[in-house]
């Protein structure tokens, strides 16, 4: 199997977003991942490819590539710009709950870790309970890993003319 050179995997992008333009998503798509494959590392391209699959609610395939691009962010010392796609994937996450509950502890560990080497450590700790409320909401058991962070539940307010 031959390797695709860099030049290569950028014109696989570009070609790829022409379609996408052209109303052609699926093969859009299919050169967008393409050339991430070939070439990782490409914070833009990994977006690109996110976002299309997104839209046409491939949402593994979008989490996949919005992990990488923020991966490939921090690589290359932007890490707060990685932020905003591990937020969308850990979003998309939420969505897909129950099925998706072992990405959903892996992707809100990744964000919060990320933010808290930003130095924001309240919100790295509002995602973590986030996370937490989402398993509640859906009437599953918080994992243990979250439960320990998550809010306490909240208790019935005591009307004051009941005094």
């Amino acid at each position: 199997m031959r390797r695709t050179t860099p030049s290569e995997a950028d014109m696989l992008a570009l070609e790829g977003k022409r379609l996408h333009a052209r109303g052609e998503h699926e093969k859009g798509l299919a050169l967008l991942r393409q050339s991430a494959d070939a070439l990782p590392g490409r914070a833009r391209v990994e977006l690109d490819t996110a976002e299309l699959a997104r839209r046409l609610g491939q949402v593994e395939v979008a989490v996949r590539h919005y992990r990488r691009a923020a991966t490939a962010y921090q690589q290359t010392g932007f890490a707060r710009q990685a932020l905003a796609p591990l937020r969308t994937a850990l979003h998309l996450e939420h969505s897909r709950l129950p099925a998706s509950a072992e990405a959903v502890l892996t992707v809100a560990r990744e964000l919060a870790e990320a933010l808290v080497a930003q130095g924001f450590t309240a919100d790295a700790r509002q995602v973590l309970e986030l996370s937490a409320g989402a398993f509640t909401e859906r009437g599953l058991a918080v994992p243990e890993s979250l439960a320990s962070v998550a809010p306490p539940p909240k208790s019935p307010r005591l009307d004051k003319r009941s005094y």
